[in-house]
């Protein structure tokens, strides 16, 4: 399924997940990682952007293991132009989420690719369908927390953070695998 993903933290206050985008280097490591926050990250230039924060839907591939659903959970992207095209949900070595572009994005997620949404049964969902309180863990369990860290509201999972939770509106259901 295919579903927008928003952040709910401990205010109620709803912000939707985007990832980073940084055009002012040509170093790439400000980009992919996972922005849940007021949008106090995006900058322009004149009519150049500098970085932005861009929102997103995400594709939601269910597997089935010992009973349990997990998800390989992909940047939607329509074209191969698109900058997070088949972009996979994944854990930085220090513990924040972002999104890798896979050597051959036709591969199957490995076990620590995989992820798991508390309370959420994917059957019988249908576009409108809002899903409200979801935990997301990582394959090993730990829930996905909140963290600021030079102003910018990272997901992560470890460590320090706030506590929060997913709230999803579903978009499509029914839809393999988009990548062409």
């Amino acid at each position: 399924f295919r579903a927008e993903v928003y952040w709910r933290d401990s205010s109620a206050f709803r912000h939707r997940v985007g990832a980073s985008m940084d055009d002012s280097t040509i170093f790439k490591t400000n980009d992919g990682w996972l922005f849940a926050g007021e949008d106090n990250y995006t900058k322009y230039n004149g009519a150049v952007r500098v970085r932005a924060v861009i929102k997103m839907d995400f594709w939601f591939g269910c597997y089935m293991q010992s009973g349990k659903y997990f998800y390989d959970v992909r940047c939607i992207s329509l074209t191969r132009d698109e900058p997070f095209f088949a972009a996979r949900l994944e854990l930085s070595r220090n513990g924040y989420l972002g999104l890798y572009i896979p050597e051959n994005d036709r591969s199957p997620p490995t076990e620590a690719q995989l992820w798991q949404l508390d309370s959420f049964d994917p059957k019988g969902r249908k576009p409108g369908d809002w899903m409200h309180g979801l935990t997301l863990r990582n394959a090993r369990g730990q829930a996905v927390k909140r963290l600021y860290k030079d102003n910018f509201p990272y997901l992560s999972v470890g460590g320090s953070g706030e506590e929060g939770s997913v709230t999803m509106n579903v978009v499509q259901v029914g839809e393999g695998y988009l990548f062409p």
